[in-house]
């Protein structure tokens, strides 16, 4: 959205709490917003979530536009502090999850919040309230969060944890009905880190899908090392057109540098794989790695090459910035 339709919709609702998602790409734009809510009226509080700030809270409420950082899942913490500042409920510094100001200009960080273990307690989201012509992917779905993976240019395990959470295939299949009934939107794109991450419960959805008639088409992300051809199968049988492979770097050193997991056997078997039952592959690249040298980056360009020529597509995600790795990782 532009600044001046920002502006007009806040006018419009005239909110006492704005709540603004942001990545790393995003933050920027995450501070115009909140400075655009606090220009129409300061006592706005403001609100950022996402994975840049659950990593970066202090650097966020540096910011004089922004009040409040919500760490991490935001559903359950979101939700208290609302009760907090729209109903005056609670003690704001009991908010598990929570980043703030002190009332001396400081900032504090509340305890840290436990992951939501059932995410079938989650209301489905709100669509009907959204403008869906404004999104790529306007029929998103999330069916379970976490990654056991230890790639370490990714949030996922930071911001979901390290061991799958799933919801039950039936809580899936529900909201997939409502979407294709209320919405009418005929084209999903299952957003989990590792959609395959279990091939079992990936095979059960797929089933259920086909049993009640919901072939729709669909996409999702997924990994070389959890996939095989009765999944792919089965995924191609109930509606699945694109899987992307997160393929990283054609260097198999570069791909154990940065912990990815795979090998570049695995990869091409998987994506041929995938091309042979009717689903369009597609592979993501990330230059430069803190390991790449000209050589690496040859051999990334070399294996796209042979990607192509299978049949999958290919595109690059450029300049990614990794935090102190020592430290961190």
């Amino acid at each position: 959205m532009r600044g001046k339709d920002i502006l007009k919709t806040i006018e419009e609702y005239a909110p006492r709490m704005v709540g603004i998602s942001t990545t790393t790409l995003t933050f920027k734009n995450a501070l115009r917003v909140a400075a655009i809510a606090k220009t129409i009226n300061p006592e706005i509080s403001t609100v950022l979530g996402g994975p840049h700030v659950t990593f970066m809270a202090d650097e966020a409420l540096s910011h004089p536009q922004v009040d409040y950082v919500v760490r991490g899942e935001g559903e359950l913490t979101l939700t208290e502090l609302a009760g907090h500042v729209l109903n005056g409920s609670g003690d704001r510094n009991n908010i598990r999850g929570l980043s703030m100001h002190n009332h001396n200009g400081g900032v504090i960080h509340n305890v840290e919040r436990s992951l939501i273990r059932d995410l079938d307690m989650l209301p489905f989201p709100a669509r009907h309230l959204l403008p869906l012509h404004l999104y790529s992917a306007p029929g998103l779905i999330i069916t379970g969060r976490g990654c056991d993976g230890r790639c370490i240019f990714c949030a996922a395990r930071g911001i979901s944890g390290n061991r799958y959470r799933l919801r039950s295939v039936k809580n899936v299949i529900s909201e997939i009905e409502k979407i294709s009934t209320l919405l009418g939107l005929k084209l999903l794109f299952f957003g989990d880190d590792t959609f395959t991450a279990m091939p079992e419960r990936t095979r059960e959805l797929c089933r259920e899908l086909i049993n009640k008639g919901l072939q729709m088409n669909w996409m999702c992300e997924t990994r070389a090392d959890r996939i095989d051809r009765e999944t792919l199968k089965l995924m191609a049988d109930a509606g699945c057109a694109v899987a992307q492979f997160g393929a990283e770097s054609g260097s198999q050193s570069i791909l154990n540098s940065v912990r990815k997991g795979i090998t570049i056997k695995a990869l091409l078997e998987a994506v041929k794989t995938a091309q042979d039952v009717g689903i369009h592959p597609t592979c993501s690249f990330m230059f430069p790695h803190p390991e790449d040298t000209w050589e690496t980056v040859k051999e990334t360009m070399s294996l796209i090459k042979k990607l192509k020529a299978i049949g999958a597509g290919g595109f690059a995600r450029k300049g990614v910035k990794i935090g102190d790795f020592t430290c961190r990782h």
